[in-house]
């Protein structure tokens, strides 16, 4: 699973999206399981660059990390200063959910201007209790993130609210449909950042 590092070609640094104003990390301190963008030196002179891919170690060959390609950095929300990137969105979620005895239909985040915060949309049974309990379980899991923390503690960014949505998963697929995609490469996405595809699945 994921690709072996090419330490032997290229200098690699890393940002860690959990914490991206520290200092990147050398290719020796990646975690398994942890969300990275990584950045480039090559022996050709090309200084730092910084690509806008997001990485996820897998694990390591020998003393060696292993990636796996999970996204591009553009995909994110930034209301406040929290910085949430999709595949950091998307793996909250998946530990969230898997706090409860049964699994939404649909579930993913998205910003709203007034009062900033965040949305959680959900298609799931157990009615607004278990809606509630998933949006308290993705809200524990993003209070590990500094800068969410942080905007959340400042009082800039309201608790997430979750909003019950009558057979969203068909409604998204009929919005991407429309769009031109074909039904089997709709893939459900945690962080919904068009304003259109969210009152798709919100209208009653």
């Amino acid at each position: 699973d994921g690709a072996v590092l090419a330490v032997g070609s290229h200098y690699l640094e890393f940002i860690d999206l959990q914490h991206p104003a520290a200092p990147p990390l050398g290719a020796a301190e990646l975690r398994p399981g942890a969300d990275y963008a990584p950045v480039l030196t090559t022996g050709g002179g090309l200084w730092r660059y910084q690509l806008r891919d997001v990485v996820r170690c897998v694990g390591h060959w020998r003393a060696t990390p292993r990636v796996r390609f999970t996204g591009r950095l553009e995909l994110q929300s930034d209301l406040c200063g929290e910085k949430l990137g999709a595949p950091l969105v998307e793996a909250a979620l998946a530990r969230a959910v898997a706090t409860l005895a049964a699994p939404p239909r649909f579930a993913a985040l998205a910003p709203r201007q007034t009062p900033p915060g965040y949305l959680l949309l959900v298609e799931a049974d157990g009615g607004a209790a278990a809606a509630a309990q998933l949006a308290e379980a993705v809200e524990a899991e993003l209070g590990s993130v500094y800068h969410y923390a942080y905007c959340r503690k400042l009082g800039q960014l309201a608790p997430i609210e979750p909003v019950r949505c009558a057979e969203a998963l068909r409604r998204y697929q009929r919005a991407h449909e429309a769009r031109g995609l074909r039904a089997g490469d709709v893939k459900p996405a945690g962080l919904l950042l068009d304003p259109a595809l969210v009152a798709a699945l919100t209208e009653p």
